[in-house]
């Protein structure tokens, strides 16, 4: 496994996803939550603004390096070519070894048909499957109720509350004795899953593109997010190496 430091701070670590899978197995064996954050440019920027938000990054036991924007900053700094591991990857992965190992799932956030229509598609594979949950969810990552006694034990929680909601909801859980799991923030990586957006061509993964393509598909939600923090991150982290 590979360090790697970019913008503000933030350790980004390369793993191959075989050596991610037994690091799981191992909590799971130990009964020990294991928080995975899948780092891309817009959480690189929000770390550096919100230091509760980097402290919850930062906390996590392994932030893999997701977006294309990160895989080029680290290469205009180390000059090192690494391979991204994206968070529908380990989703996917995740998903496989709980169904070989028999171990539940639970989604908390998403929209509920988005959410609904994944658990249906994880049960017809085999999947042992925890109701989820969409709660309401502040900025400092408070939930507006009580889950834990919901939660599954040594499972996977799919957290798809956005960033920075769901790295903070992860920590907070955590330190708050939530159940041992393996949490891992995936943003919109559920409504791929479900079928209620259109996942990418696989050119367009291969490029990294994914982020253009949500874009041409969201314009108005997704041109306001880019503006807010890729133009500075490219800028400093591409262009001016720093």
């Amino acid at each position: 496994m590979n360090n790697f430091e970019i913008g503000g701070g933030i350790v980004v670590q390369a793993v191959a996803l075989d050596k991610l899978l037994k690091e799981i197995e191992s909590a799971w064996k130990n009964s020990r939550s294991y928080h995975i954050c899948t780092v891309n440019p817009e959480i690189v920027v929000r770390a550096e603004q919100n230091q509760i938000f980097k402290a919850a990054v930062m906390a996590s036991d392994l932030r893999t390096i997701d977006g294309i924007g990160v895989v080029l900053a680290i290469m205009r700094r180390y000059h090192r070519k690494v391979k991204r591991l994206t968070g529908v990857t380990i989703m996917a992965a995740a998903l496989d070894l709980a169904r070989r190992l028999g171990r539940e799932v639970m989604i908390v956030g998403a929209e509920g048909l988005s959410r609904e229509r994944a658990e249906s598609r994880m049960r017809a594979l085999g999947i042992k499957v925890c109701p989820g949950v969409s709660p309401r969810v502040n900025e400092a990552g408070e939930a507006d109720g009580n889950l834990a006694n919901m939660l599954p034990k040594n499972g996977v929680v799919l957290v798809a509350l956005g960033t920075p909601k769901q790295e903070l909801w992860i920590r907070r859980t955590i330190a708050n004795n939530g159940p041992p799991n393996l949490y891992i923030g995936i943003g919109g990586a559920v409504d791929y899953y479900s079928g209620i957006t259109p996942s990418p061509p696989a050119i367009v993964c291969a490029f990294g593109l994914e982020w253009l393509y949500r874009l041409i598909q969201h314009p108005r939600t997704r041109i306001p997010r880019l503006i807010n923090f890729l133009p500075g991150f490219l800028w400093r982290e591409i262009v001016k190496g720093q």
